[in-house]
């Protein structure tokens, strides 16, 4: 299957409240609830597209 798709979209300023950089960790959450991702962020994208596609 190709998800390659032409996508368009207009690039505007950086809003007040847009973050620049993120250092996201999930460590924590890992280590108080156990939790564990059970997918990438390609596989979470790929999963989406595919839903997006039965809409």
């Amino acid at each position: 299957m190709s998800y390659a798709r032409t996508l368009e979209f207009e690039s505007t300023a950086a809003r007040e409240a847009d973050v620049e950089h993120s250092h996201a960790d999930s460590s924590k959450v890992n280590r108080l609830l156990g939790y564990e991702p059970t997918r990438d962020s390609r596989e979470g994208v790929r999963e989406f597209i595919d839903w997006d596609d039965l809409e």
